[in-house]
């Protein structure tokens, strides 16, 4: 059996912010404790994740956020291909008999929307 590790975070802040917060929280159904674990769980997951809570947190604007490294988006994009790996195998299903969509051009995809709705109308 693993011991896990805890370590302790502690910040100052208003006092009267603080009772504000406390009680929005305990409507809610929550509490501080949990609120800082998620978001700490998610800031670890790397700078793509940081940045997103700074968007939402107003403390970076979009045009920041998309000036990004190239390198921050290629692990966000390997991060996303685990995640739905992760949830298709937590579905039971095997992601090697998952294939992509074929390559079909927005034109012929355009073209197939059409004849199916002409279809359905009884005109084609």
């Amino acid at each position: 059996m693993t011991t896990q590790v805890l370590s302790q975070l502690n910040i100052r802040l208003d006092s009267g912010v603080k009772r504000a917060g406390e009680a929005v929280l305990a409507k809610e159904g929550t509490n501080p404790t949990a609120l800082v674990r998620a978001l700490w769980q998610k800031i670890a997951r790397g700078a793509a994740d940081l940045h997103q809570v700074e968007e939402v947190l107003g403390l970076r604007t979009k045009a920041e956020t998309v000036g990004d490294d190239a390198s921050e988006k290629l692990t966000a994009m390997r991060r996303g291909r685990a995640l739905f790996a992760e949830g298709l195998t937590t579905l039971g299903i095997d992601p090697a008999h998952v294939s992509p969509p074929p390559d079909t051009s927005d034109a012929d995809l355009y073209a197939e929307a059409l004849v199916d709705r002409l279809e359905e109308r009884g005109l084609w």
